[in-house]
């Protein structure tokens, strides 16, 4: 438990540390540290941790956000992680098998969501 802690609280420094020097355009660092995908005015992020387990999604700005993802054992199974706290929070998944690519998207009252790039290592 104290482990499980302890990495989430790694996590999230270095995703806090991420967010606030990574530019919008720089969509993955190098292969096998994780990555991040932007909704479209960078209104969110999510970041896949380097362990590939888990989805983050921080919302930046007002509105509400979610990120979709691929999980290897999900087969064409599409997960959504939602994040309707507001601005400066984040949200974590659950832990589960690797995840592949993953997009976020703002979402858009009776419309269509806006959304980004699916983004992968």
């Amino acid at each position: 438990m104290k482990r499980e802690i302890a990495r989430r609280i790694s996590a999230i420094m270095i995703f806090g540390a991420a967010v606030m020097t990574a530019a919008p355009a720089v969509a993955k660092p190098a292969s096998g540290l994780g990555y991040y995908a932007y909704s479209p005015g960078s209104k969110a992020v999510a970041m896949v941790t380097p362990s590939y387990a888990y989805v983050s999604l921080k919302q930046v700005r007002s509105g509400k956000s979610h990120a979709d993802y691929y999980r290897a054992a999900g087969g064409n199974d599409l997960y959504h992680l939602w994040n309707k706290s507001g601005a400066g929070t984040t949200v974590w998944s659950d832990s589960g098998s690797t995840v592949g690519e993953a997009r976020v998207c703002n979402w858009v009252p009776d419309n269509d969501d806006d959304c980004g790039d699916w983004e992968y290592d």
